[in-house]
């Protein structure tokens, strides 16, 4: 300004910090794309709320493939630490363009993932205490259901809401 003042206009790289950690989105991107399957990606940060932020990938599959969303989850798990594999992969047709022919990254934010369950085969939860906590996983997670020998994390699960399903199971149990 011509008062000598200076106006922070905020961050122009996709860098966003998420449960603490600092995460440079195109380097996701850009692991994603290394993938044989994978045409185009993009990752955004979805948050319902501040404990429950996920990243979130869209991939467009190359011609002729689908998108396998927990190999791409397992292949990611070699060049990238834990906290910057996404919680979830959304396959799309094509990314979504903003009048300049630039990735619409609020266009991804309305895109809602079909609801799915992860295990091919689901092993449904025998007996009261392995349905309470099969019950306390989908309202965690926002799923509609989970089968025994799926994993928490794969599932989209984090550091943080192992916690708030501990609690959960804590109370709803009634043990220490």
């Amino acid at each position: 300004h011509e008062d000598g003042y200076l106006q922070s206009l905020g961050r122009t790289d996709f860098q966003v910090k998420v449960r603490g950690y600092r995460i440079e989105l195109g380097e996701i991107e850009k692991q994603i794309e290394l993938l044989p399957a994978v045409q185009e990606a993009a990752v955004i940060v979805r948050a319902e709320d501040e404990t429950d932020q996920r990243l979130v990938a869209f991939v467009v599959p190359a011609a002729g493939e689908s998108v396998d969303a927990q190999s791409i989850r397992s292949a990611l798990r070699e060049p990238l630490p834990e906290y910057m594999i996404p919680n979830e992969v959304i396959g799309i047709e094509a990314m979504p363009q903003t009048a300049n022919a630039k990735l619409d990254r609020k266009a991804l934010q309305a895109i809602k993932p079909k609801p799915t369950v992860t295990s091919i085969a689901t092993v449904a939860a025998e007996g009261d205490l392995e349905k309470q906590i099969a019950d306390l996983w989908c309202q965690t997670l926002k799923l509609d259901r989970v089968g025994v020998e799926d994993n928490f994390f794969d599932l989209g699960g984090h550091s943080l809401l192992v916690v708030q399903l501990h609690k959960k199971i804590r109370d709803t149990i009634d043990r220490p």
